[in-house]
């Protein structure tokens, strides 16, 4: 990694300016010298060029990155520009298109999500690797999924939900579905044999965390009280309990 360095003033912006002018110029070209002598500039390059350091030969395409803002105000240059500025203003590209809800997005939360996603593409990237184990980074549970169960009130003698303010058509499907999901999660739990894939048991796994979670957000959300929902039914409670007993928890909760 190489670095221009210098006091203001002393033309660090200038010759990274023109160093990338060149490169830009000059399609091909792996390397660029640039002697300076009194006030003539010597520009030398060439199409193949191979370092001799350590008894060890390096060689091979370099490409240009850049970090200094003063550049963000010049003509686009080739290469990766690593500036805060230009990250900022990628991540914010598309905030006035994305609502949440009514309201719009808040640009501070936007900029969040998107460093984690960039965070956790580099951790699960090759390179990634690599710079981990080279540098010993701390890499545990970085990108570990996590969700938020709400809790919800359960009669634990009866194993039943206490609905308050669930309309009356609705709370023999929904603990229906509630007893199922917790079937399926203890079968999951018990049925461990010897060999068992442990990406498929993290799958079944993941399915009814994810199917329990949302479903009791489902419930509170039902339970809050709303008079639209008061004299809500539906028609076909024992058919559908009828026709759900062979399916699935995730099935019956899309039925």
């Amino acid at each position: 990694m190489s670095a221009i360095v210098g006091k203001n003033g002393a033309g660090k912006s200038s010759l990274l300016d023109l160093v990338t002018e060149i490169i830009n110029k000059s399609y091909g070209y792996r390397f660029v010298l640039i002697f300076e002598d009194s006030d003539k500039v010597l520009v030398q390059t060439n199409t193949n060029v191979k370092f001799d350091f350590e008894h060890e030969i390096f060689s091979g395409i370099f490409t240009t990155f850049y970090y200094s803002p003063y550049l963000d105000f010049k003509n686009e240059k080739n290469g990766q520009d690593l500036s805060l500025d230009n990250i900022i203003e990628k991540d914010l590209d598309n905030i006035n298109d994305i609502r949440k809800s009514s309201e719009k997005v808040n640009p501070l939360q936007q900029l969040k999500m998107r460093n984690w996603i960039r965070q956790m593409e580099f951790i699960n990237s090759d390179i990634g690797k690599e710079f981990s184990e080279i540098f010993d980074l701390p890499t545990s549970n970085l990108n570990k999924i996590t969700f938020t169960r709400y809790l919800i009130e359960v009669d634990h003698e009866k194993d039943e939900i206490e609905f308050d303010n669930t309309p009356m058509g609705f709370r023999e499907i929904i603990q229906f579905i509630y007893n199922k999901t917790r079937k399926e999660a203890e079968d999951i739990n018990k049925n461990r044999p010897k060999g068992f894939s442990l990406v498929k048991l993290q799958k079944d796994l993941l399915k009814n965390y994810f199917l329990m979670d949302f479903l009791c957000l489902f419930i509170i959300q039902m339970e809050k009280e709303n008079k639209y929902l008061q004299e809500g039914f539906i028609d076909n409670t024992t058919e559908f309990i009828k026709n759900s007993k062979e399916k699935s928890a995730l099935e019956s909760f899309f039925n």
